[in-house]
This record gives structure tokens, C-alpha cells and sequence, in this order.
């Protein structure tokens, strides 16, 4: 790629033909989409290996489940109350 540089009023301005531009575009957005393509694909990745490594648990009709609460919203470690149910 050639660029014409001219000088105007101690301002450098470069000039490049349209198909040079539309070149440039076009790369950049490729490279745009090959980034895009590779965010989603190790996204999905870390879900599934999430989901491997902490499965969801599995409660039958009729099972007792206990499940804990935190008492208050703050993110420090606290009390919890357990709550004592059976699933529906």
C-alpha cells in the first residue's frame, strides 16, 4: 500500500486509493469475525467444563431436599439457615 503524503498548512495528510480502503476493511472485519469466532467458542467451552466439574443435582418426587440460605445479603461469610423441604 502506497500513501500520498501532502502537507497543508503544517497538517500531514495522507491520501490512499478507495480500493486500498475496501482491502482494509475488508481484513480488518475478517479479523474482527476470526476474534468473535474464538470469544465464543472458548465461552462455550468453559460452560461445559463448568457443568462437568459441578453437575446439576438431580431430586426425585417425593425426596427431601435441604437447601441454605444466607441470612443477610452482604458478601462476607456468615450464619445460614437451612431450610427443609420435599420436591413437587
Amino acid at each position: 500500500m502506497k500513501f500520498q503524503k501532502k502537507k497543508n498548512n503544517g497538517i500531514e495528510i495522507y491520501e490512499c486509493k478507495a480500493e486500498e480502503l475496501t482491502e482494509l476493511i475488508t481484513e480488518r472485519s475478517s479479523i474482527k469475525q476470526k476474534a468473535l469466532n474464538a470469544s465464543n467458542k472458548a465461552s462455550q467451552y468453559i460452560v461445559k467444563r463448568e457443568l462437568r466439574r459441578n453437575t446439576p443435582s438431580l431430586y426425585y418426587k417425593g425426596e427431601t431436599v435441604l437447601i441454605r440460605v444466607p441470612v443477610s445479603k452482604k458478601l462476607f461469610k456468615g450464619k445460614k439457615n437451612s431450610l427443609k423441604n420435599t420436591c413437587e
